[in-house]
């Protein structure tokens, strides 16, 4: 009977597992309510099986979708339910790149005080960690919600995640804080 139960579960947690991957693959090719869908079905099946770590994986991805489709109060909410579970799990990594996450929410919203917040904890956890991009991300972000109020600091924060994603060739990433990089120079009168 044991055995049977056991079976049972890793079919359903295999089956979990590819709902969650169909779901990220359909949010990356933009077929969001696809994305929805897959999502919200893995989550059902993660809470079948009680797994709080891809319970807190699934409530991220949902928040993802949320925030592509312009939803930003939904996906916090996501992610709001998500992080106690993670902090509470000591998912060190996943608690970052959540916080991360949270703090472009948050900087979508112009809430630049919580965006602060969060890419600050959110760095706090990921500075000295295996991530580089989570933790490019943090700084970029970070300094994005300094903004004009603290440019030198902006300027500090986008010099150190531009060799990081170099690091990890994340062009994209790079581009991005050298653009941000620029904007901070103008705001701080380095015309």
């Amino acid at each position: 009977r044991s055995s049977t139960t056991s079976t049972a579960s890793l079919s359903t947690m295999g089956e979990a597992a590819a709902l969650e991957n169909i779901g990220l693959l359909s949010w990356q090719c933009g077929e969001l309510g696809e994305a929805q869908r897959f999502h919200r079905q893995a989550l059902r099946l993660f809470g079948a099986l009680n797994d709080r770590r891809h319970i807190a994986v699934a409530l991220n991805n949902l928040a993802l979708v949320y925030s592509s489709l312009n939803q930003p109060e939904v996906a916090l909410r996501y992610l709001n339910e998500a992080l106690p579970i993670l902090h509470s799990l000591h998912d060190v990594s996943r608690e970052g790149r959540l916080l991360v996450t949270m703090g472009s929410v948050e900087l979508l919203l112009k809430r630049n005080r919580a965006a602060v917040a969060h890419q600050t904890k959110a760095l706090g956890l990921l500075r000295d960690g295996p991530d580089a991009r989570a933790t490019a991300d943090a700084m970029t972000n970070l300094g994005r919600a300094l903004g004009g109020a603290d440019p030198a600091e902006s300027i500090r924060l986008f010099e150190e995640a531009i060799p990081r994603y170099r690091q990890i060739d994340d062009r994209r990433g790079q581009a991005g804080a050298l653009h941000h990089l620029g904007m901070a120079h103008a705001a701080g009168g380095d015309n």
